[in-house]
């Protein structure tokens, strides 16, 4: 239990410095800076995630000579 509430309030002082620092410390320039690479990081995610959904259920066409090559080796092999 200790340790859980240690980590929360660890979390906690760092959200805190992390929020004074960006409000207090940080030019306007910095600040806008860090949100176009929040929102970089955010579309790219996104595309990251379009792409994988958009792969998923497309079938790959197999080449059958090389798949009974590779079955060959491996029944060479004992398996």
């Amino acid at each position: 239990m200790r340790r859980i509430r240690n980590a929360i309030v660890l979390i906690g002082l760092v959200g805190a410095a992390g929020w004074f620092a960006y409000s207090h410390l940080l030019s306007e320039e910095a600040k806008k800076g860090m949100k176009d690479a929040a929102q970089e990081a955010k579309s790219g995610y996104q595309r990251i995630s379009e792409i994988v959904s958009d792969a998923q259920g497309s079938y790959v066409k197999e080449d059958l000579p090389n798949r009974r090559q590779t079955e060959a080796q491996w029944a060479k092999l004992g398996y």
